[in-house]
């Protein structure tokens, strides 16, 4: 190969990126080929394997793509710094939360489902694809800030809670994640409808955190946030009872780490299965 410049080898990985991009939007991971990227590409084969060894490294790149452009911890720290009490800081990390996963939902949200289920069928690829892959934190800094708002309200008594917050730190952790799995297996796979209910992550998101406000017993003005709001959408709430019914029978034959949270020094790590439940 003749020696180029670095913009040069770095248009053309950009090309074949976007081209991959492209692809995994269309098709699963766990299904696509060389061959998909270089026909949506354009580019010879002789062409992708110049920049690229194989698939893996492709998807790799683009994952690491992915996480570099979902990263939102400084969104966090503004909602912090700029939050009146802990009760706001909680309604607004959930809410951006909510946009979060309506924004990324058919990039960092597939791809995280996708990976599991061509784990789970090939082995031998995990070690080298999670091996190169960069590791995106915004998570378990925004549950750790949610973390920080609980005990804030809880020492200086604006909260009252009514279970404990190892129970309610795994409340919120599944919820989250039964939220995103069905609203990715409904808009990006058409499939879990209930009751014909389309699903709306920002709503829902909504719906939980004043569950978990309520769980709290958030006090404001003297009157409980439970009298003071009653407007929970029954369809929503009954939707928060089923999926932490559905989580309740997990099946975790070939899982992988996704992030921890650390409440109240208690370790709590998730892991995504591979089977659609």
């Amino acid at each position: 190969m003749p020696k180029v410049s670095k913009e040069y080898v770095k248009e053309k990985k950009m090309r074949i990126l976007e081209s991959a991009l492209t692809v995994c939007k269309m098709k699963p991971l766990y299904d696509i080929t060389m061959r998909d990227i270089i026909k949506a590409s354009g580019m010879s084969q002789g062409g992708i394997y110049r920049y690229y060894s194989d698939l893996d490294e492709i998807l790799v790149d683009v994952i690491n793509q992915a996480n570099a452009n979902a990263d939102y911890k400084h969104v966090i720290d503004e909602i912090m710094d700029t939050s009146d009490s802990p009760k706001t800081s909680i309604i607004q990390l959930f809410t951006f939360l909510g946009e979060y996963i309506k924004e990324n939902l058919s990039t960092v949200g597939k791809f995280q489902f996708e990976l599991t289920i061509l784990f789970a069928n090939n082995p031998a690829r995990q070690e080298k694809i999670l091996s190169n892959i960069t590791e995106n934190e915004s998570g378990q800094y925004l549950m750790h800030n949610i973390s920080n708002a609980i005990h804030k309200g809880i020492s200086t008594g604006y909260f009252q809670p009514t279970i404990s917050i190892e129970d309610l730190s795994i409340f919120m952790v599944t919820s989250i994640d039964g939220i995103v799995r069905d609203v990715l297996l409904q808009k990006c796979y058409g499939v879990l409808p209930i009751d014909q209910m389309q699903f709306d992550e920002i709503q829902l998101m909504n719906t939980l955190c004043k569950s978990v406000l309520l769980l709290l017993g958030s006090k404001e003005g003297g009157q409980s946030f439970e009298s003071r709001n009653k407007k929970i959408s029954s369809p929503y709430l009954c939707y928060i009872m089923v999926i932490m019914g559905r989580l309740s029978h997990f099946n975790t034959a070939k899982p992988f780490k996704i992030w921890q949270c650390d409440f109240d020094n208690i370790i709590y790590s998730r892991w995504c299965d591979a089977c659609i439940l």
